[in-house]
This record gives C-alpha cells, sequence and structure tokens, in this order.
C-alpha cells in the first residue's frame, strides 16, 4: 500500500487528482504553458476580488486587468486572525491550516484550501523523484523538530510512520546523540537525509571529526536534501565528501510550495506549476533577468487564502537562460540575518 498518499487522501486531500493535474500542466508546449501561466494568473485574482473581502479591500480600486497594478502583499498584511482573510465558503474546519516560522520576524497562520494542499505535495514528490525517491517506499532520515506539546508531538510521530521517516533530534547535538544516530545509519536502509542545514552540517562535522564516509555505513543512500536555512559552498562540499552522495538544495516557504529545487543538472529550478515567481525592484517593478531584486510569489491555487504578489522578504537573481516554463534561480541572497558565521 502506498502509505504516503493513502495518509494524504484519509486528511481529504486529492492527491491523485492533483498528480493527474501536474502531470497535465508539465506536458504542455512552451506556447501552450505560458498561455496557462496567464489564464492562472487572471483566474486566481479574479476569484480572490469576488470572494475574498479582505482581498478586495487591500485591492481597493486599482484596475487589476494590468498585473503591474496588483499590489504587492507582505506578511505585515496578513497581521489579522485567520477568519478574516479567508475566502467565502470556507472556515478552518475545511481547509488546511498551518503557521509559518517566524523567521523574518513576523509569524503568523495561514490556510490553503484541500486541493492546493495536495498540488504542493504532488509538486514535492515530483521533485524528489528527480533523484529516484519515492515517498511511499524510500526510507528517510529526517533532521526536523517535533512539537513539543503532547497531541503535537503523537500527531507527528503518526506522520513519520506513514511517511517513513526516522526522526532525529535536532535539540541535541551532542557527540553521544550524534552516535546513536550513526548507529541507526548502520541498521536502516536510508534513502536519504532531509532537514534543517544547520543540524546536517553539524552532523557532517561530526563524521569529518571521524574519518568517517556515511555511503559506506549505509550504502543505499541515494542523496541529501537541506532547507529552511542557507547553504554556504563550503558546507555544501563538507556535506558531499562525509555523506559520499549529492547534495540537493530546497527552497520553500510553508505559506506557499515547494518554491525551488535543485535539479540533477545542479541549477535551481523553480516552481513554475503551481507559483508565479517575479523579481522585483524597490519600485515593484520586474528587473532584468541576471539582476537582483525582491522575491515575489503567486500562490495560483490557494482559493481558501490569497498570496497574490507576496514577498517573501528575501532577494534573488533569475538566471538569463529562464523561460517561463523553467525558470532558474541564479542566486538566493537573504535567510542569513540570523545566521553567524564563526571563525
Amino acid at each position: 500500500m502506498n502509505l504516503f498518499d493513502f495518509s494524504l487522501r484519509l486528511n481529504g486531500f486529492p492527491i491523485g487528482k492533483a498528480k493527474s493535474a501536474l502531470e497535465e500542466i508539465q506536458g504542455r508546449s512552451m506556447t501552450d504553458f505560458e498561455t496557462y501561466v496567464e489564464e492562472q494568473k487572471k483566474a486566481i485574482v479574479n476569484y480572490h476580488l469576488q470572494h475574498n473581502p479582505f482581498y478586495k479591500k487591500l485591492v481597493g480600486k486599482v484596475n487589476a486587468v494590468s498585473w503591474e497594478n496588483i499590489p504587492v502583499m507582505t506578511k505585515r498584511d496578513l497581521q489579522l486572525p485567520l477568519t478574516q482573510r479567508l475566502s467565502e465558503g470556507f472556515s478552518v474546519k475545511n481547509v488546511y491550516v498551518n503557521k509559518t516560522s517566524g523567521s523574518s520576524g513576523d509569524p503568523f497562520i495561514f490556510a490553503k484550501d484541500t486541493y492546493c494542499h495536495a498540488l504542493t505535495w504532488a509538486v514535492i514528490q515530483d521533485r524528489f523523484g528527480w533523484y529516484g525517491l519515492d515517498f511511499n517506499s524510500s526510507l528517510q532520515a529526517r533532521f526536523y523538530g517535533i512539537p513539543l506539546d503532547k497531541k503535537g508531538y503523537y500527531k507527528e510521530r503518526l506522520k513519520d510512520v506513514f511517511s517513513k521517516r526516522i526522526r532525529f533530534s535536532i535539540f541535541d547535538l551532542s557527540d553521544e546523540a550524534l552516535e546513536k544516530v550513526l548507529a541507526s545509519f548502520r541498521k536502516n536502509n536510508f534513502e536519504y537525509l532531509n532537514g534543517y542545514t544547520s543540524s546536517i552540517v553539524q552532523f557532517a562535522k561530526f563524521l569529518h571529526r571521524k574519518n568517517c564516509v556515511l555511503k559506506t555505513l549505509c550504502p543505499t543512500l541515494k542523496c541529501c536534501v537541506v532547507t529552511s536555512e542557507m547553504l554556504f559552498e563550503d558546507d555544501k562540499a563538507l556535506l558531499e565528501n562525509q555523506f559520499g552522495i549529492p547534495v540537493v538544495n530546497e527552497y520553500g516557504a510553508s505559506e506557499l510550495d515547494l518554491i525551488a529545487f535543485q535539479n540533477p543538472e545542479g541549477h535551481w529550478q523553480l516552481n513554475s506549476e503551481t507559483l508565479v515567481v517575479e523579481i522585483l525592484d524597490k519600485n515593484n517593478k520586474p528587473v532584468p533577468k541576471g539582476e537582483e531584486g525582491r522575491v515575489v510569489i503567486t500562490s495560483l491555487y490557494n482559493k481558501a487564502h490569497p498570496f497574490i504578489r507576496y514577498d517573501l522578504g528575501d532577494v534573488g537573481i533569475l538566471s538569463k537562460e529562464s523561460t517561463v516554463k523553467k525558470p532558474i534561480l541564479e542566486k538566493l541572497i537573504g535567510r542569513t540575518n540570523d545566521i553567524a558565521i564563526l571563525p
């Protein structure tokens, strides 16, 4: 049984429908894809103008026919109770609800409709599939946090079972704790590591001190996927040396989707199927490819909650080789505010 997909369906997320839709989107020609994006942009804006009083008030009386006239949203615009931001027909009982980490200083609760959330997982599974990984069968070594309250803790542990994940604590990275992690790699057929960059880097440094390459102890390993924090080049080299597998960089935002994922050619491929990623200047105008600007993103499918021209607070550069169907993020500048590089 495909336990991961089954768990999504059990919770009301139509993953089968989402996977079929994603396949159809990806199969479009370049011309058809450009048409698809423009039509979906108009559709999601019109939907929220008609069905979301919060968004209608935010937009005001601007000419929404012109994309450039649509205001850029920020996290501060969303510092209202969730119930005041939901579209008509949606409530906390029929949407997926979560909260951001607050790494930018403005944490908030957000929502996605069930189909939008299913599409998020369809995209994530598609990208991991580039490396031969299947959430229904590939065993994951997970370096993430976990809720400390009893209900949240056991809920997350149950999700680990359905998702074929063995979770390691990121709160204790002592040598004694990491020895236990290493012992788990010796006895389990892990196919990949996934988790916070900083925690996985600490594990790699531990292996370096022991002069140990992880794949020699766990030959089933295929790759390591790091997320949430910036991955510096010297740290990436350390991970590749000590793990003996490719290291894949992921860029995402919980309120949106997976934004970019390093493809097998080594490029940071942006999610063009369910998101529109813009790089804008201080006047909210698009910058030329190859120049840095603010990362502003539109969620094309979230009908429950508007994320339209949403400023993430990051700065990035779009590659000159980018197309509408295959945009490439050349560089991400940001998410380093809370990181101190010590000698």
